[in-house]
């Protein structure tokens, strides 16, 4: 079963001589595949849950970190006007989420454990907010129903560009999401507020993605139910993406 996110670490864009920092925010470091600005590591708008759909201040990748290695956020205001931030305190820390305050030429970040990461960057606040991405599946199709997820292992990495997941599941017709952190949703900070992020994936269309080949297309954070109409054991890979295997 193909879990659908590109694990963004391009060797093509990464790899690449930026001679120009475009205006943006990016992620580098040695806990990351990224060695610098570049398009690959660049934070893109989040899609939020209510009537606000995304705020311009609010960013985000999905990205592997490493724990052996440290990594700084850079914002760019204009061409070539780059700041770096690093770690400028803890605000919040718990298992589904840690919250940093980033500070200007600070001490850069550090993750616990390697991992796969959702890094959301509010850069009205200064803020960093690192959500670990370990996913279950949920839904009608899958063993608990909607009462619970059917967790998969910890994710791999193979240090180059695909994210793995491996776990048994008895998938029988019916409606399924992905979905983490255990709950439907991880509110962040916002100025005057709160932000709630998608911890769940859906469909983007009217497929049976993922379990069809051109899953990535139909795929996105909160979207309707996955509707399965197979049972037993799916497989599918790809270059670049993260993927699970059922058996």
């Amino acid at each position: 079963m193909l879990l659908p996110f590109l694990a963004n670490c391009s060797d093509n864009e990464n790899w690449t001589i930026v001679e120009d920092i475009q205006q943006g925010v990016y992620i580098s470091g040695s806990a990351t595949v990224y060695s610098g600005e570049a398009p690959a590591s660049a934070l893109k708008a989040v899609p939020l849950d209510g009537d606000v759909t995304e705020l311009p201040e609010l960013v985000g990748i999905y990205t592997w970190l490493k724990a052996d290695g440290d990594f700084t956020i850079s914002v760019a205001a204009d061409l070539n006007q780059v700041v770096k931030y690093g770690n400028g305190g803890e605000v919040k820390k718990a298992d589904n989420i840690t919250v940093y305050t980033l500070s200007q030429d600070a001490t850069p970040l550090k993750v616990e454990k390697d991992d796969f990461y959702f890094v959301v960057v509010n850069t009205a606040l200064k803020e960093i907010n690192i959500l670990p991405v370990n996913y279950g599946v949920i839904g009608a199709a899958t063993p608990k129903g909607w009462d619970g997820e059917t967790a998969l292992s910890a994710p791999s990495f193979d240090d180059k560009l695909t994210i793995t997941w491996k776990g048994k599941l008895n998938m029988t017709p019916g409606g399924y999401k992905f979905r983490y952190s255990g709950g439907w949703g991880q509110e962040i900070n916002k100025e005057g507020g709160k932000a709630k992020l998608f911890t769940d994936l859906g469909n983007f269309g009217t497929s049976q993605a993922p379990l069809i080949e051109n899953a990535m297309s139909q795929v996105r954070p909160g979207g309707s139910d996955f509707t399965t109409y197979l049972g037993g054991e799916v497989r599918a890979s790809g270059p670049y993406l993260a993927h699970c295997i059922f058996d």
